[in-house]
């Protein structure tokens, strides 16, 4: 059975994030792909169909900080990744944000759905609610599958 994200934070002597980049722990369905300075993988918290991490595996925090072979790397797989979910995973509009609050830069890809518009509205500051809603709501047998079967279409897709 997978262990949920803080169970492994409390166990972990590394940081989590360095410890998925180098397949030390596992996130929950797998990592999409890797690459030579960013993996990518479903959000370990929130169980939204679509919203993807990519994340360095250099323990930095902003963009200012890539090295160039990474900032190329990253300009080159960002648009590859989000056309791949338009394409494969039907995710046809999405933010895309960065904090610097993570030990590891990351830009998470944040799907809008029209159920989320409906209901919370079409504004940034409206996705915590989503989260929330997420969350507590979307833990579902159904929502899972549909999860799981979009993480094995662009690990299909992101094969090196």
């Amino acid at each position: 059975m997978q262990q949920n994200i803080a169970d492994i934070q409390a166990k972990a002597p590394e940081c989590t994030n360095c410890a998925i980049a180098k397949g030390t722990i596992k996130p929950k369905e797998g990592s999409i792909f890797t690459s030579k300075h960013f993996e990518a993988h479903q959000d370990q918290e929130i169980p939204l169909h679509g919203f993807i991490i990519l994340q360095s595996k250099r323990h930095i925090k902003a963009v200012d900080e890539l090295s160039p072979d990474e900032r190329k790397e990253f300009a080159d797989i960002l648009p590859k990744l989000r056309n791949a979910m338009r394409n494969l995973i039907g995710v046809s509009t999405a933010y895309i944000f960065q904090e610097e609050d993570s030990p590891h830069f990351n830009a998470a890809i944040f799907p809008i759905e029209e159920w989320m518009i409906q209901k919370y509205g079409k504004k940034i500051q409206n996705v915590r609610l989503v989260m929330e809603y997420a969350r507590n709501k979307l833990k579902t047998p159904e929502n899972e599958k549909k999860i799981e079967e979009s993480i094995q279409k662009l690990k299909a897709y992101f094969k090196w």
